[in-house]
């Protein structure tokens, strides 16, 4: 049996978590507090592991809270002596500051897990919720199936080329948080979606559905599929938007798009058919029509305008001007 001393110590990173958690570094450190059972958590480390069968992690701590979800294999925590927890895939594991454990990979494993520094918002109300409640669910729970959806977006998001920006993916990060744990807590601190005031409902919604869009932009999406991804009809999520944003699914998807365009001109050397699909447009000539209509010129001569980078033209001109 390997045993490690250190709780990340010689645990193997492929290629791909190695590009993976670089991405995640970024994000990390442009995510936003989170206000949940009576903390205020901030992310401070985000990382993807591989665990090869028989790895042990010895007993250890953190300053900090550990939530960490076991997307592959099955994962056995010691959360103290004589507890021993199976975590399976799907399932996530949350440990509050200062608490000893340590973990063995039963099966060949993959562990996506956070640190996340939390101060009590009122520090003489002694322990908050969100400590007692980790222990009331034995540290260990099933993912709702909002965050398994909002995992799934993380990880097609990780695996984007070009990279997404980092504030999406923080945006993405903080909700998937949030909506892992607002499950656990007590009903007083996470009101199921349906129990909340309509006002706050479709905020919530809107803030889902503009993360889905964010996410997928370069996908061929439409309105039927975010109104089937936050549960509610396609004439709803409209309405929403209308209330929310001022605009429709359309107009907003159509808006970030011609804002990604404007980014990856100005930021990137790929070429008008990359930034094309990147930005959901698998014709790059409709896409050169699309961008010339909004800002009356052509994305070549949209990024020739942007000051000089020293390493030639931003944008190779590849399948239209």
């Amino acid at each position: 049996m390997q045993t490690i001393a250190h709780p990340l110590a010689n645990l193997r990173l492929s290629h791909a978590y190695l590009t993976h958690n670089a991405r995640l570094a970024e994000a990390v450190a442009a995510c936003a507090p989170l206000v949940l059972g009576g903390v205020r958590l901030v992310p401070e480390i985000c990382h993807i592991l591989d665990a090869p069968p028989a790895t042990t992690v010895a007993t250890h701590h953190h300053h900090t809270y550990e939530l960490s979800f076991v997307t592959a294999g099955e994962i056995t925590y010691a959360a103290h002596p004589g507890l021993h927890l199976s975590v399976a895939t799907g399932q996530a594991f949350l440990m509050p500051p200062e608490h000893a454990h340590g973990w063995h990979a039963t099966s060949p494993g993959t562990i996506f897990g956070f640190q996340l520094l939390g101060e009590p918002l009122v520090p003489s109300a002694g322990r908050p919720a969100l400590a007692h409640a980790a222990e009331a669910a034995h540290h260990h729970f099933t993912l709702p199936e909002e965050a398994r959806r909002l995992f799934a977006l993380v990880q097609r998001q990780l695996s984007r080329s070009p990279a997404v920006a980092p504030p999406v993916l923080a945006a993405c990060l903080g909700a998937l948080i949030a909506t892992t744990l607002e499950p656990v807590l007590p009903s007083t601190e996470a009101p199921h979606l349906a129990e909340l005031p309509p006002a706050d409902r479709h905020q919530r919604l809107f803030r889902q559905a503009c993360l889905y869009l964010e996410v997928n932009l370069a996908q061929a999406i439409q309105a039927a599929d975010v109104a089937a991804y936050v549960g509610i009809s396609t004439r709803q999520l409209n309405r929403i938007f209308l209330a929310q944003g001022g605009t429709t699914v359309g107009a907003w998807l159509a808006a970030a798009r011609l804002a990604r365009a404007h980014r990856l001109l100005r930021e990137t050397t790929h070429t008008v058919k990359e930034i094309a699909r990147a930005c959901g447009y698998p014709d790059p000539t409709y896409f050169c029509r699309i961008f010339r209509r909004a800002t009356g010129r052509s994305p070549l001569q949209f990024s020739r305008a942007q000051p000089a980078s020293g390493d030639g033209d931003a944008v190779a001109g590849s399948g239209g001007s």
